[in-house]
């Protein structure tokens, strides 16, 4: 029973080596997001190597990461300064409504709307960049479609955002932990969306993988 348990392919191993991704996946993003313009490519790389290397077991997690921030920088840039932009001004304008009493509630209400579905987008986003071949143009109206056509997820991403934030919040230490599980857990939802829109090949199809990473 131990020996299984110890063993190369044992539950112990397989557990400690999915924390171990999931560690390297958020120190990388950490660092490599610092920048904050390099927010879209560090993000865009941690969701492909997390669906990639810990979930499909396929590659090696550190090149795999740095391949897909290299790979998708350059695009990736003008799209980040997009959507911080946005984010920044709605966000700014939500902390002005919300300090004057005056302003009703379904307003305040609508701008706080308005700024989740940006963030919900560039969950959207960066999944697409790591996943498609297109233009800036073209994903990021892929990213809006998606978002709004795809609600349900879209809600599931952001919870899933907002609780990797308050987790970091009240375990300040969880920064080495959180990110690489957020990304982690997103490509379940995510990956379903994403091959509906990818050639008609099943997730489970080796040949389907073989096309989906390379």
């Amino acid at each position: 029973m131990f020996d299984n348990l110890f063993s190369m392919d044992g539950r112990y191993a397989r557990v400690m080596n999915w924390l171990w991704n999931v560690l390297v996946i958020s120190i990388l993003w950490l660092v490599c997001s610092l920048p904050v313009l390099t927010l879209g490519a560090s993000s865009t790389a941690a969701y492909y190597a997390a669906s990639k290397v810990i979930r499909h077991k396929t590659g090696r997690i550190h090149q795999e990461f740095i391949s897909s921030f290299r790979r998708n920088l350059r695009q990736s840039l003008p799209l980040t300064l997009v959507v911080e932009l946005l984010a920044a001004v709605i966000g700014m304008e939500c902390l002005y409504l919300y300090s004057d009493s005056r302003i009703p509630i379904p307003v305040i209400c609508l701008f706080a709307a308005m700024l989740l579905a940006v963030l919900g987008c560039g969950s959207y986003l960066w999944a697409c960049l790591s996943r498609f071949d297109r233009g800036s143009l073209a994903l990021f109206r892929m990213s809006v479609v998606l978002t709004f056509r795809h609600l349900l997820t879209t809600v599931l991403l952001l919870a899933l955002l907002i609780g990797c934030l308050l987790g970091v919040y009240f375990i300040p230490w969880g920064i080495l932990v959180f990110p690489g599980c957020g990304f982690f857990l997103s490509t379940y939802p995510m990956e379903r969306i994403l091959l509906k829109y990818s050639p008609k090949v099943s997730e489970d199809d080796p040949e389907a993988q073989k096309w989906y990473y390379q």
